[in-house]
């Protein structure tokens, strides 16, 4: 046997001293022990060779299954090597309620097998006075986590809107994705999630004075990084929108006009902080920007013309709760912060996983 086969061995053994230790103590005859006592001695003292027996059988199995798959039989290293990359971060708890915000997000996605539920209200607000304009969007959500890493999504709003030209309400537009998570997070480096998205031109009135939907079929692609350091999550989400044309009849704010619209590029960037203040509650802070350019209008009757670009930024704070063991709650708020974004908008949903 030699040197790396004995220090395997010793190894073995100095796990199973503290085992043997007791049973050696109790070993040690005392002056006044009698015939029954050193009897019961000596079985004890066979019993721990037995062990020892074991263990050098157990060394030379291990020996020869290495020496049958073509390694070194003498090079049994039972440490750990310290230039092995780190182990992936583990997630936290299922059921927590930073887990629950960060798949909300689109950080971290539904493990296979599992779906999630999630209506919701929305609140929009921008202007005042005659000017005013205020929205309430029921959103009614549904996710599924699929094998391989992936997720799909389906969701569908009713809208209502209360506008200076009049009120109206209705079906939004039906939105489908599907999510692939690329990455795994490690101790130095973030996952990343990237998703796919088709919006379908549902809205039941896009084009009129108080619009339902946007009125056009768009597919966004978007590549979101989750970094964590216990207790918190830094995030961020980075997406490009692209419309395709169509021909549609709209109000100019006077009269009916017909005519081919090309909708603007829209790209997103959204960065944000995730706390976990106690495993049922978990803090949110962030910024999102949409910066979306010229739409392209081509009238029937009249000079084709291009819209103004916008840029519209909100600062963002959030709170999730685990309400039980599947119910979790998401409160929303945000303020904007350029003069083309609304001026509030507040969000609550209530995610149910079965």
């Amino acid at each position: 046997m030699n040197k790396n086969t004995m220090s395997s061995l010793l190894v073995c053994c100095t796990a199973l001293l503290p085992g043997l230790l007791p049973g050696l103590a109790a070993a040690a005859p005392r002056a006044d022990a009698g015939p029954e006592t050193i009897e019961s001695l000596r079985q004890q003292l066979a019993a721990q060779q037995a062990i020892s027996e074991q263990l050098r059988a157990r060394v030379k199995a291990l020996e020869q299954d290495r020496s049958a798959h073509g390694t070194d039989p003498g090079s049994l290293d039972l440490a750990l090597d310290a230039k092995a990359p780190a182990p992936a971060v583990e997630p936290d708890a299922a059921d927590s309620a930073i887990a629950e915000a960060l798949i909300s997000k689109g950080l971290v996605l539904l493990p296979s097998g599992s779906v999630r539920l999630t209506p919701s209200v929305t609140w929009l607000h921008d202007g005042g006075g005659e000017n005013q304009h205020e929205s309430l969007i029921y959103g009614l959500g549904l996710e599924a986590g699929l094998p391989w890493g992936l997720a799909a999504s389906l969701s569908l709003p009713y809208v209502q809107r209360d506008y200076p030209l009049g009120q109206a309400d209705g079906t939004g537009d039906l939105s489908v994705g599907l999510a692939k998570r690329l990455t795994q997070e490690t101790a130095s480096l973030p996952s990343l999630v990237a998703r796919l998205a088709y919006t379908h031109d549902t809205g039941a009135d896009p084009f009129g004075p108080v619009p339902i939907g946007d009125g056009v079929r768009s597919l966004t692609a978007s590549l979101s990084a989750l970094k964590r350091s216990e207790p918190v999550a830094l995030y961020g989400t980075a997406s490009y929108r692209y419309a395709w044309p169509t021909t549609a009849t709209w109000w100019d704010g006077t009269a009916y006009q017909a005519g081919r619209v090309a909708p603007a590029d829209i790209y997103s960037l959204t960065l944000g902080v995730t706390l976990a203040a106690t495993p049922a509650i978990s803090l949110d802070a962030g910024l999102s920007f949409d910066f979306i350019g010229e739409d392209s209008v081509r009238p029937l009757d009249g000079a084709p013309y291009r819209s103004s670009a916008e840029t519209a930024g909100y600062f963002n704070l959030g709170a999730t709760f685990t309400l039980g063991k599947d119910l979790f709650l998401n409160l929303s708020a945000a303020a904007g912060v350029t003069d083309d974004a609304n001026d509030f908008v507040f969000s609550i949903a209530l995610p149910y996983r079965f």
